[in-house]
C-alpha cells in the first residue's frame, strides 16, 4: 500500500486548501516547530481512521474555519487505486476506487469505511498505532485490550488464512458477547426468561388463587343477596305499620283535642251558671245587713268633720272589701300596740312631741321648738278626750257601738261577695262567647268526637304503644342506611368475583405461558453451556496461534534491533500474551538492568517494525514517523536513518524531523503553500 496524494481544508493549521503529494520509498518532511508537520501526520491518521467522539473531530478543525474536510488516496500492491474522503464537521465520508478514470462510490456509511480501509491495511486503529504509527512522545508498544485484541485476530488472520476474515479472537469475542447476552447479571437472556418465567408463575398463583376465591365468592354473594331483599321487605313492612299506626296516633291525638275543647266549653258554661248563684248568694247576704249608725259629735250632732256618707260611703264601707274593723293580719285596730288604745297611745305622742320641742328651745331652734309645741299640745288633747276625733266624739258621747249579729252579717256578706268576686274572675278568665255560640260549638265537637270513636274502633287493631312505635321508627329510620351497606356490599362483591371470573378465564393461557417460558430458559441454558465450552476451545487454540507466532515476532525485532544497538535483543515475555521483553544478544532476559531513554525507544522502535513486518508484510501500509529518535546520538541516529532506507525498499515511510536527516535526502520542506485544488 502506497499513499500517493493528500489534500486538506480546515484542518488544524491548514484553513485554505493544501495538496501534498507523496513520493515512494522514505518522505522526509522538514520543517520548525508549529510548520505543520504534525498536522499532515494527523490528517493521514484521520482520513484512513476516522475519530470517535465529537470532541476530537472538534479539536481537529482550524479556528474560525466552517469546514474541515480531508481527501487521501492511495495504490495497493495489485495496482487498484482509491480515495477516502472525510467531512469532520459533518461527520460524513465516503469510499471510492479509481475504474477507467472514474471514482466509482463504494462506501458511505462510517462503519462501511472502516471495514473496506482495514481490509486494505490489515489493521484498525489501535493496531495502526500500536505498529505503523511512531511519534516522539509514544514509541513504546502499548498492552491496552484492544491493541491485544488487534494484535491477536492479525495473528491469528495470518496463521489460519482465513478468507472471510473472521479470526478466532473475533470468534471469542462473538461468543463473549453472546454469553453477555445470555447470561448478564442484568439485560441477560437467560436472566430476562428466568423474570418472565416468574412473573408467569406468579400470574399463574394468583389465578389459581383467584379460581379457590371465585368458588368461595358466589355464596357469599348469594347471602348478600338474600339479606338485602330480606331488608327490603323489612323496610316495605315497617313502612306499612308505621303508617297505619300513625294514622291510629293522629286520630287519638284529634280526640284528645276534641275532648280538650269540650271539657274547656262545659267549664266555661259551669262557671257562668255558678257565677249567677253566686251573685244572687251575694245579694242577699247584703240585703241582711242592716244600716251604720249615725255619728254624732260632741253636742249630739253629726259630726261636722265626718258626714254620714262620702259620695255613697259610709265609714263602715269597704275599702278594697275592708273596713275599719277589718283585721289586718287577724289584729283589729283595738289589738295594737300591745292592747293601747288609741287615745293612750295619742297621749304618749303628745308627751314626746313636747319634749322634742323643749329640746329645740335649749339647743336655739325656736321656730321648730314652737311647731314641735303646738304639735304636742293638739295631740295630747286629742288624746285626752278634749278635741272631736274624726272617728269617734267625745269619750262615751256617741260612739258608735255594733251588736253582734249585725257584724256576723257584715261577714256573711262580705264572704259571699268574695266568692262572688273569685267566680266572676274564673269566668272572665274562660270563654266569653255568647252562651248561645258557645252551645253550638259544644254541639259541634260532640259530632266530631263521635266520628272519631268511629274511626278509631275501626283502626284499634293497628294501634302500637308509645315504646314499641319510637321502637319502630328507630328501626324504620336505621332500614335505608342498611340497605345501602348491602347494596354495595353486593356491589363489591359482584366487581370482584368478575375480576376473579376474568382471572380464572386466564389460566389455561398462563399456564401454557409458564410451559413456554419454562422450555425457553431450559434451551438458553443449554445454549451458554455449548457457548461456554466453544470459547474454552477457542481460547485454548489462540494460546497455541500467540505461543507459535511469539518467537517469529521477538528473532524479527531482534534482527531490526541488532542494526542500531548490537548488544541487545528481543525476548518473549513468560505469559499468554505478546509481551516482550529487552535480552542480551544470546537471548537472556536483562532482569532489572536499566535501559537508558535512547535505547529504550530503540527497542521499542525494533518491536514496531517486526510487528509490520511479520503481521502486516502482505500488505506492506506504509510506516508513519513523527522524530522518534530525538533521544538517540549520532551515531545511533545515523543507523536508524540508515535501516530507514532499507525499510522504504519494501515500504513507503513518512518521516517528519526538525533535523536534517543525514544520509536521508529531503523531500518536503514545510510549511507548505497554500494553492489552490483542481477535483479529479
Amino acid at each position: 500500500m502506497r499513499l500517493t496524494r493528500l489534500v486538506l481544508h480546515g484542518f488544524r493549521s491548514y484553513r485554505e486548501p493544501v495538496e501534498v503529494r507523496f513520493e515512494p520509498g522514505v518522505n522526509v518532511f522538514l520543517g520548525r516547530n508549529e510548520a505543520g508537520k504534525t498536522g499532515i501526520l494527523l490528517a493521514v491518521q484521520a482520513a484512513l481512521y476516522a475519530p470517535r467522539t465529537a470532541a476530537e473531530r472538534e479539536s481537529l478543525v482550524a479556528d474560525g474555519s466552517d469546514v474541515c474536510q480531508l481527501a487521501l488516496e492511495y495504490l495497493l500492491p495489485d495496482g487498484r487505486e482509491f480515495r477516502v474522503c472525510r467531512d469532520l464537521v459533518g461527520h460524513k465520508g465516503s469510499i471510492a476506487e479509481c475504474r477507467e478514470g472514474h471514482w466509482l462510490t463504494l462506501a458511505t456509511a462510517v462503519g462501511d469505511i472502516a471495514q473496506v480501509v482495514r481490509e486494505h491495511t490489515g489493521c484498525d486503529d489501535a493496531l495502526f498505532r500500536a505498529t505503523l504509527l511512531v511519534r516522539h512522545e509514544a514509541v513504546e508498544v502499548g498492552d491496552a485490550e484492544d491493541l491485544t485484541r488487534s494484535l491477536s485476530e492479525r495473528i491469528e488472520l495470518l496463521v489460519s488464512g482465513s478468507p472471510g476474515g473472521i479470526s478466532a479472537a473475533r470468534a471469542v469475542k462473538k461468543l463473549e458477547t453472546h454469553v453477555k447476552e445470555l447470561n448478564g447479571p442484568r439485560a441477560g437472556l437467560i436472566t430476562a426468561a428466568e423474570t418472565r418465567l416468574r412473573e408467569a408463575e406468579s400470574l399463574l398463583a394468583s389465578a389459581n388463587s383467584a379460581v379457590r376465591r371465585l368458588a368461595d365468592g358466589r355464596p357469599r354473594l348469594e347471602d348478600l343477596s338474600q339479606r338485602l331483599e330480606q331488608l327490603e321487605a323489612e323496610l316495605a313492612d315497617a313502612e306499612a305499620v308505621l303508617e297505619r299506626a300513625r294514622r291510629v296516633a293522629g286520630l287519638e291525638s284529634r280526640r284528645a283535642e276534641l275532648q280538650s275543647g269540650r271539657a274547656a266549653i262545659d267549664r266555661a258554661l259551669d262557671a257562668r251558671a255558678e257565677l249567677a248563684r253566686l251573685e244572687a248568694e251575694a245579694a242577699a247576704a247584703r240585703a241582711r245587713v242592716p244600716e251604720p249608725p249615725v255619728v254624732t259629735g260632741p253636742r249630739g250632732r253629726p259630726h261636722p268633720a265626718l258626714p254620714t256618707r262620702w259620695g255613697g260611703w259610709s265609714y263602715r264601707t269597704r275599702w278594697g272589701g275592708w273596713s275599719y274593723r277589718t283585721r289586718w293580719g287577724g289584729w283589729s285596730y283595738r289589738a295594737l300596740w300591745g292592747g293601747w288604745s288609741y287615745r293612750k297611745a295619742l297621749l304618749v305622742l303628745g308627751g314626746l312631741l313636747l319634749l322634742g320641742g323643749f329640746a329645740a328651745a335649749i339647743l336655739g331652734q325656736r321656730p321648730l321648738a314652737a311647731v314641735l309645741a303646738v304639735l304636742g299640745v293638739i295631740t295630747a288633747a286629742i288624746g285626752s278626750g278634749q278635741t272631736p276625733s274624726p272617728f269617734m266624739g267625745r269619750a262615751g258621747v256617741g260612739t258608735p257601738v255594733q251588736p253582734e249579729a249585725d257584724v256576723e252579717a257584715e261577714r256573711q256578706a262580705r264572704e259571699a261577695e268574695r266568692r262572688r268576686d273569685l267566680a266572676e274572675g274564673a269566668a272572665r278568665s274562660l270563654d266569653q262567647r255568647p252562651e248561645a255560640e258557645v252551645t253550638a260549638e259544644r254541639s259541634r265537637l260532640g259530632r266530631d268526637l263521635e266520628e272519631i270513636e268511629a274511626g278509631l274502633g275501626e283502626a284499634s287493631i293497628h294501634r302500637l304503644e308509645p315504646a314499641e312505635l319510637a321502637r319502630r321508627e328507630v328501626r324504620a329510620q336505621q332500614l335505608p342506611g342498611l340497605i345501602r351497606a348491602a347494596v354495595e356490599a353486593r356491589i363489591r362483591c359482584q366487581v370482584e368475583l368478575q375480576s376473579l371470573e376474568n382471572a380464572a378465564a386466564s389460566l389455561a393461557e398462563l399456564e401454557d405461558e409458564v410451559d413456554v417460558a419454562r422450555r425457553q430458559v431450559d434451551r438458553l441454558r443449554q445454549r451458554l453451556a455449548a457457548m461456554a465450552l466453544a470459547r474454552e476451545e477457542l481460547d485454548a487454540a489462540i494460546s497455541d496461534i500467540r505461543q507459535g507466532v511469539g518467537p517469529e515476532l521477538a528473532a524479527e525485532a531482534s534482527r531490526a534491533l541488532a542494526r542500531v544497538a548490537p548488544d541487545y535483543s528481543v525476548a518473549l515475555a513468560d505469559g499468554t500474551g505478546l509481551a516482550f521483553q529487552a535480552a542480551d544478544p544470546g537471548g537472556e532476559p536483562l532482569g532489572r538492568r536499566q535501559l537508558s531513554d535512547g535505547t529504550i525507544d530503540q527497542f521499542h522502535f525494533a518491536i514496531r517494525v517486526a510487528l509490520a513486518d511479520v503481521l502486516l508484510a502482505n500488505l506492506r501500509p506504509p510506516l508513519l514517523l513523527d522524530d522518534p529518535f530525538r533521544y538517540a546520538d549520532a551515531e545511533r541516529r545515523a543507523a536508524l536513518h540508515a535501516m530507514l532506507g532499507g525499510i522504504a525498499v519494501e515500504r513507503q515511510v513518512l518521516y517528519f524531523t526538525v533535523e536534517e536527516p543525514t544520509p536521508l535526502p529531503v523531500t518536503h520542506r514545510l510549511p507548505v503553500v497554500a494553492s489552490r485544488v483542481g477535483s479529479e
